[in-house]
């Protein structure tokens, strides 16, 4: 028969390579996961909308889309106050802004300061104005769908008088890799709780 001292370090070993293997898991999944990207910032001014770093629809122009910013779906758009009056970001459902309010998807509300964000999930051409100053203040908002390739493919309008509306929330994470490293580590948890038991057997005979 094996003496105690070899019984006890056949049964630890394996436990001990386990929990090695499934901490090895978490921590790569943790490492590996992509960081968050900021999304564009668009500036809300006197009386003009403006991408960040942007001064030259710093005039106001009655009609025209002041910012047009693009981004993949899933991603996030912050406007940022930095004028004196009151604005709002109101989104609309066409090009002509004439149907806009919250009900169509987002709604800042007025205020003067601070920031507003939104996240938006579905591809299409999303617009919005100012609600005190409808024509003055516009812009636009294209969301672009991940392609086959893992890059990106501009989306498909939508049919005339339908209105494609954004979602708010992020794409879910991927926590395959860190579910599978929690299943390593719950099994080597198991496998020395095992071994200690043994291990105490062996003393104990």
């Amino acid at each position: 028969m094996l003496g105690s001292r070899k019984l006890l370090a056949l049964a630890i070993l394996p436990a001990l390579l386990a929990l090695l293997i499934g901490g090895a898991a978490v921590h790569g999944a943790e490492a590996g996961a992509p960081a968050a990207q900021a999304g564009p910032v668009v500036e809300v001014g006197d009386f003009w909308f403006c991408n960040a770093g942007d001064t030259a629809c710093h005039t106001t122009d009655s009609g025209d889309i002041d910012s047009a910013v693009t981004i993949a779906a899933g991603g996030t758009v912050q406007w940022s106050w930095v004028g004196q009056n009151q604005h709002s970001v109101t989104a609309c459902s066409n090009s002509s802004f004439t149907s806009c309010g919250a009900a169509q998807g987002f709604d800042s509300g007025f205020r003067s300061s601070g920031t507003f964000s939104q996240t938006f999930s579905q591809a299409g051409t999303f617009y919005y104005h100012c609600e005190a100053h409808p024509n003055e203040m516009h812009g636009q908002v294209t969301v672009t769908a991940a392609s086959a390739g893992g890059g990106t493919q501009p989306a498909t309008p939508a049919p005339a008088g339908v209105t494609q509306m954004p979602r708010t929330g992020g794409a879910p994470a991927d926590e395959s890799g860190f579910s599978l490293g929690l299943l390593i580590a719950a099994i080597g948890s198991a496998m020395a709780l095992s071994g200690a038991g043994l291990a105490l057997k062996a003393r104990r005979s």
